[in-house]
């Protein structure tokens, strides 16, 4: 039988590991100003891992948004679907980006 501390460390192994394998959506900001390189990323589905390792200067800027910045001032976005994502998060992101 397993002792309890075994089987929570069980747990959160398996939890962590799930985690890598999240799906997550590239949007871009689609408009006129969209470039070539983030128009063919467009909707593309990606997981945690691959999203590392592409994307070298990666924000995470809640659980369910983060920000590829595939180059400067890239406006697009990597969506958690399964998710809600609060609008004030992504607010008060656009609001410390103004600032800058």
């Amino acid at each position: 039988m397993l002792s309890a501390i075994k089987a929570v460390q069980i747990l959160e192994q398996h939890l962590a590991d799930a985690s890598i394998y999240r799906f997550y959506e590239f949007h871009d900001s689609n408009d006129s100003k969209v470039c070539e390189k983030c128009k063919a990323l467009d909707n593309l589905i990606m997981t945690r891992r691959e999203i590392e390792a592409r994307f070298p200067y990666l924000e995470k800027v809640s659980k369910t948004l983060w920000k590829p910045h595939v180059h400067p001032n890239c406006r697009c976005e990597l969506r958690f679907e399964e998710e809600e994502e609060e609008e004030d998060v992504k607010k008060e992101y656009w609001r410390k980006t103004e600032k800058k």
